[in-house]
């Protein structure tokens, strides 16, 4: 499938929707690239008074409305669908109203998911997945495919889908990418369903925290990457490495 009928199929999906992003980052500039020509309406929000990709947003279309500061418990009403940026904490009010109101939360990757016109291999893990995502896609271009290589390391992923389509898309993904995966269903039972790989690395089982981490935050991280394992098609298939 060519970008072209990848990006109507894509708009064809978005066609009268409202849409909120939540998180003025590079992650969240991204989104907000990919939602604005797509969605009939798109409110930007950021809990910083002044966010990185503030002034980019503004600069896309003065359709776009942008919230920054401190954001009461209400705004989000009236948007059904929050794309929210890595690292924004779910349990932020405005979040936790949205979703009691019914909005789907869904993070970056998901889209990506959603609109890719190759495989998508995924790499994870608490320690080396820049080191793994790097070594994977120097052996790929090695043996001759071309990668868009990004997500968490470098390039976000939404960005790849104005670029020509590769063989592979590789991608490195935090816990806050995993969190948010697989939000929408779509008839599969996880996102890593049109990947060719899936390579997850995991930390060993010694007892403490990830990274200087609280230890609730470690179990969290590590139920996020069993969903990989958990939910994944018997197309994808699984190399679990640990130190």
């Amino acid at each position: 499938m060519t970008t072209q009928a990848t990006q109507q199929l894509s708009a064809e999906r978005f066609a009268g929707q409202r849409w909120a992003v939540f998180g003025l980052g590079a992650t969240g500039l991204s989104l907000a690239r990919y939602l604005a020509p797509r969605v009939a309406k798109l409110l930007c929000l950021d809990t910083r008074a002044d966010p990185p990709a503030r002034a980019a947003v503004m600069a896309m279309s003065t359709s776009i409305e942008c919230r920054c500061g401190t954001l009461p418990a209400a705004s989000l009403a009236g948007f059904a669908n929050v794309a929210v940026s890595p690292g924004v904490p779910l349990d932020h009010p405005a979040l936790l109203a949205a979703v009691a109101a019914g909005a789907v939360l869904v993070g970056d990757v998901e889209l990506f998911r959603q609109a890719a016109g190759a495989p998508v291999l995924g790499i994870t893990g608490s320690n080396g997945k820049s080191t793994v995502t790097t070594l994977v896609w120097r052996m790929l271009e090695a043996a001759g495919s071309t990668v868009q290589a990004g997500g968490n390391l470098g390039t976000p992923a939404l960005d790849f889908l104005s670029q020509a389509i590769p063989d592979y898309y590789l991608l490195e993904l935090s816990s806050f990418q995993l969190e948010l995966s697989g939000s929408l269903g779509l008839g599969e039972p996880y996102w890593f369903h049109n990947s060719s790989a899936t390579t997850a690395l995991v930390y060993p089982p010694s007892g403490g925290a990830i990274d200087g981490g609280s230890t609730d935050a470690s179990v969290s991280v590590a139920q996020n990457k069993t969903r990989i394992f958990n939910r994944r098609s018997s197309t994808a298939w699984v190399s679990v490495l640990t130190a």
